[in-house]
């Protein structure tokens, strides 16, 4: 046969196959009389392929469960995303009996569940070429229920562990159980039932749905038959419900698949157990054709129905929030879908940002209960797919190709593009109102903070435009910090609303290997706190609260905020928005959610919780587990402690104009010197490095302050001048009251002698009073970026020294350098100094700290405060340097949690959640009783003085980072203290005492 008949011959067999398949005129997935599933438990989902769900939901996160077996085993299947981690639950009902076995509260029916199959992730030490890893073993533990229906009572009856048996990754669990050990055999029935995370929606069923049975199975050939009676009822503005006569078979109807059916073409819609199946994801006024086709038990096929079909309605309109924008304290953000969502749970909030394919219907029902509430529909305007977009709206790479997110499926967008901000403007917001949201959630405006900088104006323009278009609507910005500087794109008169997402937590989860140790799999699901505490995200964080807070409220000269007679802050004229956080937790972390809460708090902030990319309604109840009651005057979520941390840290602003006196009583660093230069001061209002310079001849020409704000003393210009006491590493000089950045390589000693200056494209503040004895400056941290890259942040050190010079020739600096001197250049450490840690009591004075009663022994008083960043200690007594010191502080407010001391006798609990050890902080790793102390990562501080340890024999004191303690600056907690000598207690001082920050 020629080429071309050969083509055309496969062509039209392809074509008759398709044509047969489409009208049920050959079998679908037609399998062998002695069928059994051939299925590993490894993981792998192609082995299931031929295997029809026993359960399909629509939730994002929890949407397949398969069920198979042979003739030993029975074989689950769970798919959908984040289930790798923490535990799940299969409930399996095997005598058919609702009435018996446990009763799950959070499904309508009874689960009656006799087995309960647990999966768990265990991390074991394996050592694999000399390094220890955490090798990842998978297990799951049949229990046989005991209890009588309600109590959580249960039995062990086998443990599976490891590949073979149980396998859990993100996408899939898949498991398998002995038959012998349920009691089942070829025709019992078994209903199954799973739950991710302890969730009230992330289950199949979902709450509102059937359980299905499986029946354990040899072999069935018989088709069953097509459906038929299709028609379409209970049509919403964006889903349609499809019915249908349903099939019939002689071992029973499995499911039904759902096609939408477009010309000749046929796309899947969706999995129901039942004859009926509602479609979402529609648009409004628009008619669509169905078609369903019938599986039984063993994956049989009844070929495709003949097809329906039916209308969406219009949308039906939403009333407008009825609510106080001011008096919005709560925010939930979810992306789960429609039908995942619980009206009643979401409207307990004050506001929602939800994925914008929610339909008006589903508005609707939760402003019936809530009309107050807030309902803002997502939108990503700085990143989104190529497909659907023109490709001239994307930055372009050196190829002309659009710049992509490496972590994420999507690409950057060019806000400046007319097109794209046209798209956003006349297509995509409009949407949104005709859904009826109240306003919209702009993702991804802080795109431009660091992918071509040079474009945020465009941003700035777009947001400015989308709040000039819809001046009644909610603006809620994801980000857009670097918007608020000020100039023609400032948007802060422009929102309504910005969130910090991951403000307080990171991920922590430590790396996951196979049970062999060889192949990494992923991270276990877990969040702590930004550790160390000089995180360079949490040092962003820092310097983006400051930016936001100093725009949006109004201080007083001593640098605290001004607040209204309920002790509320006051805002200044137009900016305000509120400043919601965002982070994640799991149910298990309670500790660390009211810590969370209580540092967004404490910042100026509204705290909100989600978990797993926020694709599931909310697990738990954080508010409840925080104690969050916003602005009630006998809770830490009070408003006096509102932005609490600028009330501790004062951040004083400065009038740069030559008069110091505002100087006077802050929290300044300085060095002295005896000659024309008698004093250099600087400090940081939040935004700004100011600088005060006091001594005479200073408004001539020849004043230079050098500034190495890197902390790395080797990258950076040199100054000879100070050669043999210290390396200056350079990165910036103020010359006469120009900003100059040192260009030099910073990473080769070849680059550190060169003169090679760039001038700041800004001006920076510079006035020197007419009589030359006063000098002040005032630069902006984000110039103060240096040529290898790191920032200066309202949290970070630096060094610096005062130069005059004549022509190449230095005349006087300070600190001095002469002949055989061993003074370097000033140290400067902006991260709180209210108290120094040298062992002296001296500056406790009058700081109203917290103190016990005087004790008998050695050991006679514990103090504590807080100075917005570190919790500061001090041990009073006598002969405190004879045996060694040791701090036991519990933070989680818990007795139960923690290392329970013997010292104070078993009738009391401790609870010590964290340890210090002289200088050494450990965080509690064990069971309670047993000595299981894990190390805290870099601490004390950064190696400078002060190091925040420090021991006489009348004073032992200790500067502890808040963050790395879970302490927050308005945070409850206790401490007591013990010494030891070996692994003996010597002394134990009090049982514990009650603490509360701020004092």
């Amino acid at each position: 046969m020629k080429r071309r008949q050969l083509r055309m011959w496969k062509k039209w067999l392809t074509g008759m196959l398709a044509l047969l398949l489409l009208t049920g005129g050959i079998p679908v997935h037609r399998a062998e009389a002695a069928w059994y599933p051939s299925i590993q438990a490894d993981g792998r989902k192609d082995e299931w392929n031929d295997t029809v769900p026993l359960i399909r939901g629509k939730q994002t996160t929890v949407h397949t469960l398969k069920v198979a077996n042979d003739a030993s085993y029975l074989y689950v299947l769970v798919e959908g995303i984040g289930l790798s981690a923490l535990t799940s639950d299969f409930y399996l009902n095997t005598d058919g009996n609702a009435a018996t076995g446990y009763r799950e509260p959070n499904w309508d029916e009874d689960s009656g569940a006799d087995f309960l199959l647990e999966t768990s992730v265990h991390l074991e030490p394996v050592t694999v070429g000399g390094q220890v890893r955490n090798a990842k073993k998978d297990k799951a533990s049949l229990l046989s229920y005991t209890g009588t229906g309600t109590d959580w009572s249960w039995n062990q009856e086998a443990e599976y562990v490891g590949s073979g048996q149980i396998v859990k990754t993100d996408n899939v669990i898949e498991a398998r159980i002995p038959l012998s050990d349920l009691g089942l055999s070829s025709g019992n029935s078994v209903k199954i039932g799973f739950v991710n995370y302890y969730s009230k929606s992330e289950r199949l069923p979902a709450k509102t749905g059937a359980f299905a049975a499986y029946t354990i199975k040899a072999a069935n050939a018989e088709r069953p038959s097509v459906p038929t009676g299709l028609n379409v009822s209970n049509q919403h503005s964006t889903k349609l419900q499809i019915n249908w006569t349903p099939s019939a078979d002689n071992n029973g109807i499995k499911g039904y698949k759902v096609y939408r059916v477009k010309g000749d073409q046929i796309e899947y819609a969706g999995w129901t157990t039942s004859a009926s199946y509602t479609d979402g994801w529609l648009e409004p006024s628009k008619t669509y054709t169905y078609k369903v086709e019938a599986f039984d038990t063993d994956g049989y096929s009844s070929g495709p129905s003949l097809a329906v079909t039916g209308s969406t309605t219009a949308y039906p309109s939403v009333p407008a929030s009825t609510g106080d924008w001011n008096a919005v304290t709560d925010l939930l953000f979810n992306y789960t879908v429609e039908d995942s969502i619980d009206a009643a749970e979401f409207a307990s909030y004050d506001l929602l940002a939800l994925s914008g394919a929610v339909s008006p219907e589903k508005l609707n029902e939760i402003k019936a209960i809530n009309p107050d509430i807030f309902i803002v529909g997502y939108i990503s305007v700085g990143q989104d797919a190529r497909e659907g977009n023109s490709p001239d709206i994307f930055f372009k790479d050196s190829e002309g190709n659009p710049e992509c997110d490496l972590n994420w499926p999507s690409c950057f967008i060019d806000p400046t593009n007319q097109n794209w901000q046209k798209k956003v403007l006349d297509e995509l917001l409009p949407g949104l109102v005709a859904r009826g949201f109240d306003g919209f959630y702009l993702d991804t405006v802080e795109v431009t903070e660091v992918i071509h900088k040079d474009k945020a104006w465009g941003m700035g323009q777009l947001v400015q435009k989308i709040k000039q278009k819809y001046p009644d609507k909610i603006v809620f910005s994801g980000g857009g910090v670097h918007l608020m500087r000020g100039g023609d794109y400032d948007i802060r008169s422009s929102v309504d609303a910005v969130l910090f997402e991951s403000y307080v937590n990171t991920w922590v989860g430590d790396m996951m290997w196979d049970e062999t140790g060889q192949v990494p799999v992923g991270n276990a699901e877990m969040y702590g706190v930004y550790t160390p505490y000089d995180h360079p995200r949490k040092m962003d964080y820092a310097s983006k609260r400051d930016v936001i807070n100093k725009a949006r409220f109004q201080f007083n000269t001593d640098g605290t905020l001004v607040r209204d007679g309920s002790g509320k802050t006051v805002n200044q004229p137009n900016t305000n928005f509120h400043v919601f956080t965002l982070d994640y937790n799991t149910p298990f972390q309670p500790e660390l959610i009211r810590y969370s809460a209580e540092q967004a708090w404490s910042d100026g902030f509204l705290p909100s919780f989600g978990m797993k990319l926020l694709y599931f309604p909310p697990a738990y109840d954080w508010r409840t587990m925080s104690g969050y009651l916003p602005f009630q005057p006998s809770t830490a979520f009070s408003a006096a402690n509102f932005g609490k941390s600028y009330d501790l840290m004062k951040y004083v602003p400065v009038t740069v104009d030559g008069d110091g006196s505002e100087w006077s009583g802050t929290a300044a660093l300085s060095v002295t010197g005896t000659g024309s230069i008698t004093k250099l001061s600087m400090a940081v209002d939040g935004t700004n490095l100011n600088v005060l310079v006091e001594g005479t001849g200073l408004h001539t020409p020849g004043q230079r302050i050098i500034l190495n704000t890197d902390n790395n003393a080797f990258s950076g210009y040199q100054f000879p001048e100070w050669s043999g006491n210290a390396q200056t590493g350079t990165d910036f000089i103020i010359e006469n009251g120009t900003l100059l950045k040192h260009l030099g390589d910073p990473w080769s000693s070849a680059g550190w002698t060169v003169w090679a200056w760039e001038q700041a494209a800004d001006p920076i503040q510079y006035a020197v009073n007419g009589a030359g004895t006063v000098l002040e400056a005032s630069i902006p941290l984000e110039l103060l970026t240096s040529v290898g890259g790191n920032k200066l942040y309202p949290f970070s050190q630096i060094t610096a020294a005062y130069m005059k010079y004549s022509g190449a020739t230095t005349t006087e600096t300070l600190p001095k350098v002469l002949p055989g001197a061993t003074e370097s250049l000033l140290h400067m450490d902006f991260r709180g100094g209210l108290i120094k840690a040298d062992g002296s009591t001296a500056d406790w004075s009058g700081l109203g700290a917290a103190s016990s009663a005087t004790g008998t022994g050695n050991i006679h008083r514990i103090n504590a405060v807080g100075d917005g960043h570190h919790l500061n200690v001090l041990i009073e007594g006598t002969g405190l340097t004879g045996n060694k010191g040791r701090l036991l502080l519990n933070t989680d407010n818990n007795e139960g949690t923690g290392y329970q001391s013997a010292s104070w006798g078993p009738a009391v609990s401790t609870g010590a959640d964290f340890m210090v050890e002289d200088g050494a902080l450990f965080e509690y790793a064990g069971s309670g009783s047993d000595w299981n102390w894990k190390s805290v990562v870099r601490y004390p501080d950064i190696p400078v003085q002060p190091t925040g340890y420090s021991a006489s024999t009348a004073a032992i004191e200790y500067r502890i980072p808040l963050d790395a303690v879970h302490l927050a600056p308005i945070s409850a907690f206790s401490a007591a203290f013990q010494t030891y000598s070996g692994a003996a207690v010597v002394e134990t001082f009090p049982h514990f005492l009650q603490m509360t920050l701020p004092k």
